[in-house]
């Protein structure tokens, strides 16, 4: 009876398939009557996955993590389970890099006043790391939410706040609770809904922010040790109502961002559309051609980048037609490397070896290492050296180079090398650099050294 009635349950749910390439690592893993999975993320090796069902007992939401044991996916430490009938629990989350911290939202909480949690994984349950994060008032604090890779900055979008003008706060954890990191950032004007969107960088020192008024933007910041600076100019949508930043992502050194406007119809109607954006040193500029959806029904523009921002996933954000593309970035081009169909929630392990896709109460983890030639920030084949350095810096690739960038810590470019493994920064003062190495295939790395 019980296979009967399991077979009876999976001829229910929607799974994702990989078309191209398809490895798929341990078993589906279920949520029965959980709903739709909105919320989705995996550690950095990819071994661990927290899935997010907010229509979870009507709207009161959980939050389940799983951990890949070699052959199978394990349930990780209890459920956690929205506080109140109506909190939307799982909506947001994030793991940090070593999946052992994890930042939930419950946005809707008390009448949208929004609350946002931290839990520590103490090897057997998810245990509260500092106090919760309230809005104040009806904010919608926790609509989005983000960790740095160790877990100690933190970014909570509040877009309800102000008549809908929008915040982003930020936190440091101390070791006992989390203290406000900076100023807090606010929206341009009423309505604009910031904060509806945002990714903090690896570093927790980048962070990009998508609102939704008029055509939709996206604004990026630096944190300078003391407070939050812009970084280049704001990025707007292409016409009136795209919802360009409804959806961002950031690359691990953040100087790559990637926004989604599921509503824009530069393709047809209905397509939507993913941009992704390098910065030069002064300005966001866009990079490879506009992702758009393949058909009417898409409304493509869930997306989430690798650390080093050399491949991405695109998803529909239409469930009834949920499906997701996978492009890595080849001679200044997007490349379709795989398709999705029937995946709605996407997320991608730090360097992209591994994509968690979602669909109608079922969740598949998919080996990419076959797919994808990915160059990330730890990557053996790449290297810079020596640092500290007092004047010269060398790169080696298995690759050849074809440019590097020199920046300082606030973002501007300093000096830039074409065509050659080697630069000098003899003449910087002593302290520590940015360095942007672009190889042959238009793969990027971004390295910190130290100048003395």
């Amino acid at each position: 009876m019980k296979k009967k009635l399991l077979l009876s349950l999976l001829v229910l749910y929607v799974a994702p398939i990989l078309i191209f390439a398809q490895v798929q690592v341990g078993e589906d893993i279920l949520s029965p009557g959980d709903g739709t999975i909105l919320g989705l993320s995996l550690d950095e090796d990819g071994t661990r996955v927290a899935i997010g069902t907010p229509l979870y007992d009507g709207v009161r939401g959980k939050v389940v993590v799983y951990s890949y044991n070699g052959s199978d996916w394990i349930q990780t430490g209890q459920e956690i389970i929205g506080e109140t009938p109506t909190d939307f629990t799982g909506f947001s989350i994030d793991l940090n890099a070593s999946g052992n911290r994890l930042i939930v939202g419950s946005f809707t909480h008390n009448v949208n006043q929004g609350r946002t949690v931290v839990y520590d994984y103490n090897g057997t349950n998810w245990v509260q790391v500092g106090s919760t994060i309230f809005g104040s008032g009806p904010s919608d604090s926790g609509r989005s939410v983000s960790i740095s890779d160790s877990g100690t900055v933190i970014a909570v979008g509040e877009p309800g706040t102000n008549n809908s003008t929008g915040r982003v706060r930020t936190y440091d954890f101390d070791g006992n609770d989390w203290i406000i990191k900076g100023q807090a950032l606010s929206g341009l004007e009423e309505g604009s809904q910031f904060g509806f969107s945002l990714d903090i960088n690896d570093g927790g020192d980048r962070i990009v922010v998508g609102s939704l008024k008029y055509q939709g933007s996206i604004r990026m910041f630096e944190f300078d040790g003391n407070s939050w600076n812009p970084l280049g100019q704001v990025v707007y949508g292409d016409v009136m109502d795209d919802h360009l930043g409804e959806f961002v992502s950031i690359s691990s050194g953040g100087f790559r961002v990637a926004a989604g406007a599921p509503l824009n119809d530069s393709a047809g109607e209905g397509h939507g559309l993913v941009r992704v954006y390098d910065y030069d040193g002064q300005e966001w500029q866009a990079v490879g051609q506009d992702i758009t959806g393949p058909n009417g029904d898409s409304r493509l523009g869930r997306v989430s980048l690798t650390d080093s921002g050399n491949a991405l996933v695109a998803g529909n954000t239409n469930q009834s037609v949920g499906g997701a593309l996978i492009y890595e970035f080849e001679n200044n081009q997007w490349v379709d490397k795989a398709q999705l169909s029937d995946a709605f929630a996407i997320a991608f392990n730090g360097n992209g070896s591994r994509l968690a896709a979602a669909g109608f109460e079922l969740t598949r983890i998919y080996d990419l290492s076959g797919v994808l030639g990915i160059v990330d920030n730890n990557s053996r084949d790449f290297s810079i050296y020596p640092s500290p350095t007092t004047g010269l810096l060398y790169v080696e690739s298995e690759a050849s180079i074809v440019k590097i960038d020199v920046f300082n810590v606030l973002g501007s470019l300093l000096l830039s090398s074409t065509n050659k493994s080697v630069i000098d920064i003899s003449h910087l003062n002593a302290g520590v650099y940015i360095v942007r190495i672009q190889n042959e295939h238009s793969n990027i790395v971004i390295k910190r050294v130290v100048k003395r």
